[in-house]
C-alpha cells in the first residue's frame, strides 16, 4: 500500500490496522496536521523497544497492562507514540511469555483514550455485515450453482440497501441503530 501524501483528505484522524504500519503513511500524518493511531508490527527493534520499558512503567488493569515509549523507524521524520498492551497468555504449554499489541500515534490523548478510540472502528460496518447475513439469509448460499448464488446474494443486498434507506429517510435518527430480523419469514425492527 503506497500512499501518495494528499492535503484533501478530510479526516483529520487516521486509523489503521498493521498494514498502514509505515513511514510514508506517518511523515504523511505528520507533514498534513493528521493525527493517527495505527496498529503496529512486533518486529525485531519493536520488541527492543517493549523490552526496554521498566516495571514501573506498566499500568495494570484486570485483563492487561499498558504502557507507553517512544519509538521511530527507518524513514520517519518524527518520532512517535508506541502503546504497548500486554495480555496474559492463557497456559500453553511451551510459552509462558506475555503477547504484545502495538499502536502507532502522535495523538496527544491519554493512552486509554487512545486505545478507546483504536478500537472503535468499524463497529457499524462490522453490524452492518452482520445484519446482511443473518437477518437477509444470506449467510448460507442456497444452492451449488454460482449465478443462483450471485442472484441470491445481490437480492440480499438490495434488501438490506433499502431497509437501511428507509431506517435513515422514514424513521428518524433513533431507529438508525436497530436491527431487522426474521423470525419464521416475518420481518420485524427491533
Amino acid at each position: 500500500m503506497k500512499l501518495t501524501c494528499s492535503r484533501s483528505i478530510e479526516s483529520p484522524n487516521v486509523r489503521m490496522d498493521s498494514a498502514g504500519y509505515q513511514a510514508n503513511i506517518f511523515n504523511c500524518c505528520e507533514e498534513t496536521g493528521k493525527t493517527f493511531a495505527i496498529g503496529g508490527r512486533l518486529d525485531e527493534l519493536t520488541l527492543k523497544a517493549i523490552e526496554a520499558i521498566p516495571e514501573s512503567g506498566w499500568k495494570h488493569h484486570a485483563d492487561c497492562a499498558t504502557a507507553e515509549t517512544t519509538h521511530s523507524m527507518n524513514g520517519t521524520h518524527k518520532a512517535f507514540r508506541l502503546i504497548v498492551v500486554k495480555y496474559k497468555r492463557q497456559a500453553e504449554l511451551f510459552d509462558d511469555q506475555p503477547k504484545y499489541h502495538v499502536i502507532a500515534s502522535n495523538q496527544v490523548e491519554s493512552t486509554a483514550g487512545t486505545l478507546i478510540r483504536h478500537r472503535s472502528r468499524g463497529e457499524a460496518s462490522k453490524n452492518g455485515i452482520k445484519e446482511l447475513k443473518i437477518s437477509f439469509g444470506v449467510e448460507r448460499m442456497s444452492c451449488g450453482q454460482f449465478e443462483a448464488n450471485a442472484t441470491f446474494f445481490r437480492i440480499g443486498v438490495i434488501a438490506h440497501n433499502l431497509l437501511v434507506l428507509f431506517k435513515h429517510s422514514a424513521l428518524g435518527g433513533n431507529w438508525q441503530r436497530h436491527q431487522m430480523t426474521a423470525y419464521a419469514g416475518d420481518y420485524s425492527i427491533y
